[in-house]
């Protein structure tokens, strides 16, 4: 079977049949795929805007976080208690949610009667979790914010 592409743009065969030649059509039946299919070109735009901006939201986010992490650390620079409190928070304001609206965690349905099983997945998922919590908060007292900020964004 061929690939899509070569239905709509036949690749040239021959000796000039190689990757190279390929590269452009692919790109312009891809384009013309998501064109036609996929949404109109309004719509196209609207998606393209509307992901840069939740982006640019997130990196925001992220920088105001990291910024207001440094401050607290530099005026309470105790990490691992910081974790304790955050996994503490955490965790107490997750079982008051689901006292009072169950519904919003329907996967607890098919877990009914099993919950003490789970505690030995979720028990070393949690201490992992705040093993690297507590890395990334011990990381604040040592390293720049613009350094902080590269690394949380390529991870």
């Amino acid at each position: 079977p061929q690939p899509f592409w070569s239905q709509q743009f036949p690749i040239p065969s021959g000796p000039v049949s190689s990757t190279y030649w390929k590269v452009p059509f692919l790109f312009s039946s891809l384009r013309h795929y998501i064109m036609t299919n996929m949404a109109t070109e309004q719509g196209l735009r609207q998606n393209v805007v509307t992901g840069i901006l939740l982006c640019a939201a997130y990196i925001a986010a992220s920088a105001c976080l990291i910024n207001y992490n440094k401050f607290l650390l530099q005026r309470f620079p105790f990490p691992w208690e910081l974790t304790a409190v955050h996994m503490t928070c955490c965790s107490t304001m997750s079982i008051v949610l689901y006292s009072i609206a169950p519904g919003l965690f329907p996967a607890m349905e098919r877990v009914k009667g099993r919950e003490v099983d789970l505690l030995k997945f979720f028990v070393p998922l949690g201490f992992f979790f705040a093993t690297a919590l507590y890395a990334s908060n011990k990381a604040y007292m040592y390293c720049t914010v613009a350094f902080l900020q590269f690394m949380k964004e390529s991870n």
